[in-house]
């Protein structure tokens, strides 16, 4: 047994031993102070990078407070160019509630918006900031697009229907009664017909009943009883109510032309001319009726291309009827319950009908579905 395990010793390879290296070895203890040292600057680094940072923050921060209180960036003077119609001082009293505030952090849309909606007939407005507490605003008004002349003035519109400018402005000239008689609305049956033929016939105006006039009635005295209005002939009271109208529209005519003058010597005498069987009287900042303006505009547009038919006055005869004289002599009535463009595709294929036929109008209405023309002898 132990004969084996001494064999076994003798036999067993002799150890080659290592020497270990020694413990203080220095190449594991650089690398190790190295990555230290680059740690310590990397982290260094980065506190320097967010120490910046933060600076800039609260700089940034106290730069946009010193900005946003600062009594120096907050405005104090509203500056207008442009306008002509509003003054300077209307302007400051409606921006006033503007005034006060910071100019950087004053949003511009909103006084333009307010601008444009005061009803001053600005067409645009432009505004700019500058430093530190001012406002520069430009303006563009509204300028017009034609001349209205009614029965009691003159005036300037714009596009949008508004009284841009009062030219002339005169009392009532006509009353209710009489504007209808001239639009064409009067009764052959009507008391002022009746009269105006007890008039003509010398007789004196029909007094009401009173006991006298009893009297003279049942004595056969009475006056009355050579005048019997209601056995007149229809016809006859017709012709005398178109002598009324004509003598009224001479009146018009002359009351027209008064205010035409004065149209003639503005710096807008070439603009086109409305005549109107109207009698309102109107103020700057008043608004028209935007329906029968379109239609206007857009027939005006029509005949500015046509060398053939040449505009010689437009009539509002109404609210609802707009009635085109040519130099022809010929009248082409329009109407605003049908769309303009309606009208005058109507109008064209009257025109090129009558062109074929060789037939010729003096009158062509189209203010209804129902279009009418007057043929000329």
């Amino acid at each position: 047994m132990f004969g084996k395990l001494l064999r076994r010793k003798q036999n067993k390879k002799p150890e080659v031993v290592i020497p270990r290296r020694h413990s203080t070895f220095k190449l594991p203890e650089r690398k190790k102070r190295r990555f230290n040292i680059s740690f310590n600057a990397s982290r260094a680094k980065t506190y320097a990078i967010g120490a910046a940072v933060l600076f800039t923050i609260i700089a940034t921060l106290f730069g946009l407070y010193t900005l946003i209180t600062s009594p120096t960036f907050s405005v104090t003077e509203f500056s207008f160019s442009g306008n002509s119609k509003a003054t300077t001082a209307e302007l400051n009293s409606l921006l006033d509630r503007w005034r006060g505030q910071n100019v950087f952090l004053l949003r511009t849309d909103e006084i333009k918006s307010k601008l444009l909606e005061s009803n001053f007939f600005f067409e645009n407005v432009t505004i700019k900031k500058i430093w530190p507490n001012k406002l520069k605003i430009s303006i563009s008004e509204s300028r017009p697009e034609l001349s209205l002349i009614n029965l009691s003035g003159a005036y300037l519109i714009t596009k949008n229907g508004l009284v841009l400018d009062v030219v002339a402005a005169d009392k009532l000239n006509f009353n209710q009664l009489e504007l209808d008689i001239i639009k064409g609305f009067g009764s052959p049956n009507a008391k002022y017909v009746e009269e105006r033929m007890r008039l003509d016939q010398g007789l004196p105006p029909e007094v009401p009943q009173t006991e006298e006039k009893k009297r003279e009635e049942v004595a056969g005295t009475s006056t009355d009883d050579k005048f019997d209005f209601a056995a007149i002939d229809q016809a006859k009271k017709i012709e005398v109510l178109n002598v009324i109208r004509s003598e009224l529209l001479t009146k018009v005519q002359e009351t027209w032309s008064k205010y035409n003058e004065l149209i003639s010597q503005k710096e807008f005498a070439a603009l086109p001319r409305v005549f109107a069987y109207d009698n309102s009287s109107y103020q700057e900042r008043d608004s028209l009726s935007l329906s029968r303006l379109e239609v206007t505009n857009e027939v005006l547009s029509f005949f500015n291309g046509k060398k053939d038919m040449i505009v010689e006055r437009i009539i509002w005869e109404s609210d609802y009827l707009i009635n085109i004289q040519l130099t022809s002599g010929q009248n082409i009535i329009f109407g605003i319950s049908r769309k303009a463009s309606e009208q005058l595709e109507d109008l064209e294929l009257i025109l090129e009908h009558l062109r074929i036929n060789g037939e010729s109008y003096s009158k062509i209405d189209l203010s209804s579905r129902k279009v009418s023309v007057t043929i000329s002898n």
